[in-house]
């Protein structure tokens, strides 16, 4: 055997089977160091909104993890994961400039007041405008007695409502996170969740007697001053 042939066997040969091994394992190495680096943001975003739910200027159950929080430790998880793109990095600035809006004292602010001036035109007091949804519900029935009205009289101003207090949560509770509890402007907005939460209860419970009771339980209930409604509970 010449030199040459001994010599092409010895970098196709087994000796080349070593470097393969390791490059595998680099890549086996720097798979698991990525996959250790998303386990450990995913800790650190695990952490920040324990922390924010332990707050006691947030109201439980509508706190939320500061949206450029959110947004750093997403880029970073991308990253980390190597699906990072030009257009996830750009749709990320797009929202986190979108936040921004609703992120500071004078949105949150204005928010709430644009959300109670549609509030109250829709709903002007909560009592009356029940007792209307009610009566037009009631003139929507056959005539015969049989079967149901128009369910959409209460179903449409229920998502109206609905949709207003989804917007207020997330203002009224950085109103709290940037005021504190006790300050007025918390107080002006809780004011105004509490409102919603009021009318969307005594909209439930007239359908609740609607779809479960039937129309003659809403009846007696309604001549006997049993509903939500008549009685004045606010939520």
């Amino acid at each position: 055997m010449d030199p040459s042939t001994l010599a092409s066997l010895s970098v196709t040969g087994p000796s080349a089977e070593p470097a393969m091994l390791i490059n595998s394992l680099k890549d086996v190495i720097r798979s698991q160091v990525q996959e250790i680096d998303a386990l450990q943001l995913l800790l650190k975003l695990g952490r920040g909104c324990k922390e924010m739910c332990h707050r006691p200027s947030v109201v439980r159950n509508r706190s939320h993890v500061p949206s450029q929080e959110i947004l750093e430790i997403q880029k970073a998880l991308a990253k980390a994961l190597g699906y990072e793109d030009d257009a996830t990095a750009s749709e990320m600035e797009a929202d986190d400039d979108e936040n921004d809006q609703l992120f500071n004292l004078p949105e949150c602010l204005l928010a709430i007041k644009n959300i109670k001036d549609e509030m109250l035109a829709l709903v002007p007091e909560p009592c009356a405008f029940t007792e209307g949804v009610l009566l037009q519900y009631v003139k929507s029935l056959p005539d015969d007695g049989n079967g149901k009205g128009d369910t959409s009289i209460v179903d449409t101003p229920k998502l109206k409502v609905e949709a207003l207090l989804r917007c207020a949560i997330p203002a009224q509770d950085q109103i709290t996170n940037f005021c504190g509890v006790s300050a007025a402007e918390s107080h002006a907005a809780e004011s105004v969740l509490r409102y919603l939460n009021t009318v969307l209860g005594y909209l439930d419970d007239i359908q609740y007697f609607l779809n479960i009771e039937g129309i003659s339980e809403l009846t007696i209930a309604h001549s006997m001053g049993e509903l939500m409604y008549q009685k004045g509970i606010h939520l």
